[in-house]
């Protein structure tokens, strides 16, 4: 791209360090294997992204459904569910590596992970790990969490860094609609912890029924819930 021919990277320290030659690499992997590495190497865990399941669990995972990551001009829901399938298995591939190593066999060598989970998503893991552990600080994000924030922060970079030597990307994307928020001048991550739906932020006290704006959820346009600490003469109770 743009004229260069050979580029090589430099590897190790004094007498032991090595030239690596990417190129070489990039002929013989083909363009759309390493479009696909940069994918894998971004989503679990970059300077600039959180860490998700380990490198070698990203580089066994299969990461086939990846090749559309990325290429279209605006994220999309089937990218977003193609890229929380592909950390899930990238997750749980931990495990599995372990498992394997354990029982002497050799995922390595044939290059994809035997993975044993039912799990889809995030919440599916969250909840299969709940049964398992005392803590909810230990348990996996959220599926909210990981496709509002880490996915969307993992397609911006993907369009950044695969468009390095384009100046038209750096200005079409903007990083504050691809889950960053902007504080104090600074861009940090949007951690995406809103656990209750704003119609429950609202919650009522009422004595005489919610049937007037002296209710804060009929004032609101919102329906009482069980949150609540209405009396059970409640009339603002939705009927579906």
């Amino acid at each position: 791209a743009a004229g260069i021919v050979n580029l090589w990277i430099h590897f190790g320290k004094g007498k032991t360090g090595s030239f690596i030659p990417i190129h070489d690499m990039y002929r013989s992997f083909g363009h759309d294997y390493c479009k696909r590495l940069l994918k894998c190497h971004i989503g679990s865990g970059c300077d600039y992204l959180s860490k998700i399941g380990t490198k070698k669990a990203a580089l066994f995972a299969d990461s086939s459904s990846l090749a559309v990551f990325g290429e279209s001009s605006t994220i999309n829901e089937n990218e977003f569910d193609i890229a929380e399938s592909y950390l899930v298995h990238v997750y749980t591939g931990v495990k599995s590596l372990k498992k394997d190593k354990r029982k002497g066999k050799a995922s390595e060598a044939a290059g994809v992970l035997d993975i044993d989970c039912t799990s889809k998503t995030f919440d599916d893991i969250r909840y299969e790990e709940f049964k398992k552990k005392s803590s909810v600080l230990l348990l996996a994000p959220t599926s909210h969490s990981v496709r509002n924030g880490h996915i969307r922060r993992w397609w911006y970079l993907y369009k950044m860094m695969s468009n390095l030597l384009s100046s038209v990307a750096r200005f079409e994307y903007h990083p504050t609609e691809y889950g960053w928020v902007l504080s104090d001048g600074v861009l940090i991550p949007d951690k995406q912890l809103n656990l209750i739906p704003d119609k429950l932020v609202n919650i009522c006290n009422c004595s005489t029924g919610c049937g007037s704006k002296r209710c804060s959820c009929f004032k609101n346009s919102q329906h009482c819930t069980s949150y609540c600490n209405c009396t059970t003469a409640c009339k603002n109770i939705s009927n579906s």
